[in-house]
């Protein structure tokens, strides 16, 4: 141990002093600092949106942007309903539809009233009662309500209603399927897509907020920039999906729409609804249930009341100030707050587990009170410091993710650690002049727990120094087991596979998988450059041919497609007598043109959802089931492939055109893309930072080598156990690394401190470790076997990536004690040949 740590060991022995002859400007400061981050915490928002995802400039976000600026919102509540006769056509259940449709209208025109506020996110509303029914002669066409007011009266009118829905061309699968048991609603909103203005802009460059509020001039009129600077859109919070979701859950309950109608919400307003209510209610579970189990082991193996009531004093504060300083920041958190919030639990309970332990066990040397605390501080407050430089140094590794979320979470977890180590060697001696950890044996003995948990240690000991080899033998057995595990991790996430399998959004979800048009979507954005572009019938049949790949060829993916394609061959079809060979897109672009205007003049709401006024740029909705990521990327290789492949002649006829997909399933897949491989990424470089931290203060490259070999066993323990037990390597998973490596580090550093402390006294190896787990072994046990239980709190979140989290993170713990207790000890002994030679060592008797 060179001189200068040596001088820092003594700086923190004199620290508990200082503290003490400073108390009442500490307490000042921390209940001024307490205060402030609690009303920070009031600003504390949760936010779920790809804007706290993506970076700015990331590109499948500027795309994402250009598509909502000119079509709006993307995120549809698509209400999906069973008639519970077994026909959506039947007079009782169009009867019941109509009535709820209705309803649905009234209240979202009337959103200004407080009752129906949630709904003025809604901009349209599309059943079998108003869908756009084209009809017309030559030269005229001719929109009107599907079914509108005219409900049938008779079985005949209703048979008559489901056959001129089954054999239109757009209809089936959005809004009613194939075998009439099932209909579908779709209800657009403006989600994420309300376009930010200061007050003196001029509205008329607003999106509608609602169809119903808006003439047909307006509608016309209205023009989203596709160059330029893109405009800034309000972030809809997550906890904002769940009041809109209340309501309309509120309003299909009723009888008069549920006793004829068994409905299943599904799209992105549902699964947002769902996290927000689930993530607000299990996060304070969690947290306190966690707390609650890490307590009751506290107090288990502490026996004691300030043992158990200052770590969760300190924890509760590491906590508040976060948060606080996270709200006074300014910034948004995705759901990646639960890791922090344990992040944060972990390490300040490892903190003064580690200083509350030492503290024993000096009182139990015979020391009194303050002589215990300097002497824990002079051995531990070094490396609890140390432990916070490297698990912060991990944590700041995220931040090289390009995922705003990750980079967040890496610079407030980062914050967070040093506030648990700033409070914990700040405050603990303040608590401790307060109540202190009672010793009611004499000096030299212990309690039984404490006796039970010594000769544990000296078990540990006994594998780790007495056949260091056979040790070493049974890790290198263990890892080459779990080595092919680690190669069948498949990385993969799945929004809605990820909920378990007992929560009644999976079962709504997949009965709109079975039988309607699929709870998944892409959004392809075709760009002429030029206005008048999609007037070009070489445009409008490249896209038909896209769309017809994608239905025939990938049809165990792809349910529906719809585009102004769809609109304008059923257009040219009804002005030719409706003739079935006339569903086409005509080579003449003058005739292409007039069926494109009257089209536009006979259904301008419709039009504007599906092509800009300048007619420059059009979208193609691709309906799909819901696929995880692994799948997905696949299947975006090919739509991508038949862009290219369909889209050449339009590239060549407008140089300036540009196709772009987007949409919820690229965003996804391009997040999950991100966030896998730039972490993986990350990792490594957070293992270099930590041994060359680790190695500067060491000045031993040998020490520091074989320190960092125990690090990277829990690491493979837990990639080798996901592979053998199919758990995917997802967001949620991937974040078990940075906590392993928090721990693990955080183990090493005190067991090799004490070590290097022992032997410079000692010179002798063996003795050298057998105290370094005597003191330092005690707190690694009680931090692994308390954190672990507390962890496996997750194993009730409704979020089975959590639950992974939960159970990975336990697991890694009780590998990362083995290998601090079992695995070091015996790399320290079979790495030292040389020191073996000194006649000064002594074998173990």
């Amino acid at each position: 141990m060179r001189p200068q740590l040596l001088k820092i060991n003594q700086a923190f022995e004199r620290l508990p002093d200082w503290v003490g002859r400073h108390r009442a400007l500490l307490w000042g400061l921390f209940a001024s600092i307490t205060i402030l981050a609690f009303f920070g915490m009031q600003r504390f928002r949760i936010d779920n949106s790809w804007n706290a995802l993506f970076q700015p400039d990331e590109p499948v976000k500027v795309a994402y942007d250009r598509f909502r600026a000119v079509f709006g919102s993307d995120e549809v509540l698509y209400l999906v309903y069973e008639a519970r006769d077994g026909d959506v056509f039947s007079e009782r259940s169009l009867g019941a539809l109509h009535k709820l449709h209705t309803e649905l209208e009234e209240r979202t025109q009337n959103a200004s009233d407080e009752r129906n506020k949630e709904f003025s996110h809604i901009t349209d509303i599309t059943s079998l009662i108003n869908v756009s029914f084209l009809e017309g002669s030559r030269d005229v066409l001719i929109s009107r309500d599907f079914v509108g007011e005219a409900l049938p009266k008779s079985p005949s009118e209703s048979d008559s209603i489901r056959k001129e829905a089954l054999n239109h061309p757009d209809y089936p699968l959005l809004l009613c399927s194939e075998d009439s048991r099932f209909g579908g609603i779709i209800i657009r909103t403006d989600f994420n897509a309300e376009i930010e203005q200061d007050e003196e802009e001029e509205t008329s460059l607003d999106a509608p907020k609602s169809d119903f509020d808006f003439a047909v001039g307006a509608l016309d009129t209205y023009q989203s920039p596709l160059d330029g600077t893109l405009p800034r859109f309000k972030t809809t919070w997550l906890q904002d999906y769940v009041p809109f979701m209340d309501l309309a859950y509120e309003i299909i309950a009723k009888p008069e729409y549920a006793d004829h109608l068994k409905f299943y919400p599904a799209g992105t307003a549902e699964l947002m609804g769902f996290l927000g209510r689930e993530i607000e209610k299990e996060m304070l579970l969690i947290i306190v249930g966690s707390l609650a189990l890490i307590l009751v082991a506290l107090g288990l193996l502490f026996r004691s009341l300030s043992a158990v009531l200052w770590p969760l004093v300190i924890v509760l504060l590491t906590v508040l100030w976060t948060l606080g300083t996270i709200g006074w920041v300014g910034v948004s958190m995705t759901d990646f707050i639960n890791i922090i919030v344990f992040l944060l639990i972990a390490v300040g309970i490892a903190d003064t587990v580690h200083i509350l332990s030492g503290y024993l066990f000096f009182r139990r040397q015979g020391e009194e009170p303050d002589t215990a605390i300097r002497s824990v501080y002079k051995k531990s407050g070094f490396a609890c410091f140390l432990t916070s430089i490297t698990t912060a140094a991990g944590f700041l590794a995220l931040s090289f993710a390009p995922i705003v979320a990750v980079q967040r979470l890496a610079v407030f977890a980062s914050c967070g650690v040093f506030y648990a180590f700033l409070i914990t060697v700040f405050m603990l001696p303040l608590l401790l002049n307060i109540m202190k950890p009672k010793v009611k044996e004499a000096a030299g003995t212990a309690s039984a727990s404490e006796s039970g948990v010594q000769r544990l240690l000296g078990r540990l000991e006994s594998l780790g120094t007495k056949k260091p080899i056979l040790t070493l033998v049974i890790f290198a057995l263990i890892g080459l087991a779990l080595i092919p595990g680690i190669r069948r991790i498949q990385i993969d996430s799945n929004q809605l596979t990820i909920i378990r399998e007992n929560r009644p959004i999976r079962a709504n979800f997949d009965v709109v998988d079975d039988h309607m048009a699929g709870t998944g979507n892409i959004e392809i954005l075709v760009d002429t450059g030029v206005a008048d572009g999609l007037k070009d019938p070489i445009v409008l049949q490249s896209m038909g041919t896209l769309q017809r790949r994608l239905e025939e060829e990938h049809s165990d993916t792809v349910y529906k497609t719809v585009s102004l394609v769809n609109m304008a061959r059923n257009s040219y079809r009804v002005l030719n007598e409706g003739r079935q060979e006339m569903y086409i897109i005509p080579d003449d672009p003058d005739e292409l043109a007039q069926t494109l205007f009257l089209f536009g003049t006979a259904n301008p709401k419709d039009r504007r959802l599906l092509v800009t006024d300048d007619y420059r740029a059009a979208r193609i909705t691709v309906s799909t089931r819901n696929i995880g990521s692994q799948e997905g990327l696949a299947f975006m290789k090919v739509v991508n492939s038949l862009v290219d492949e369909h889209f050449g002649a339009v590239k060549a006829r407008y140089p300036d055109s540009r196709v772009e997909s987007t949409g919820q399933i690229p965003m996804f897949l391009r997040m999950m893309d991100l966030i896998s491989w730039s972490q993986i990424q990350s990792f490594g470089i957070c293992l270099l930072v930590i041994s060359a931290i680790m190695l500067l203060v060491l000045r031993d490259l040998r020490i520091g080598i074989i320190a960092m070999v125990p690090n990277l066993f829990p690491i493979l323990t837990v990639f080798g156990l996901m592979g053998w037990l199919n758990i995917p390597l997802d967001v949620h998973t991937l974040l078990v690394v940075p906590i392993i490596i928090g721990i693990s580090v955080d183990d090493t550093i005190h067991f090799i401190t004490h070590y290097t402390l022992e032997m410079k006294k000692h010179r002798n190896i063996f003795t050298s470790i057998r105290l370094a787990i005597r003191e330092a072994g005690q707190a690694i046990l009680f931090t692994s076997i308390v954190l672990a239980i507390g962890y496996l709190v997750f194993l009730i979140c409704v979020n089975k990536g959590f639950a992974y989290f939960g159970f990975l993170s336990s697991v890694a713990m009780i590998a990362a004690l083995f290998a601090d207790l079992v695995l070091l000890p015996a790399l320290l002994c079979c790495g030292d040949r040389a020191k073996r030679a000194n006649p000064k060592i002594q074998e173990p008797s």
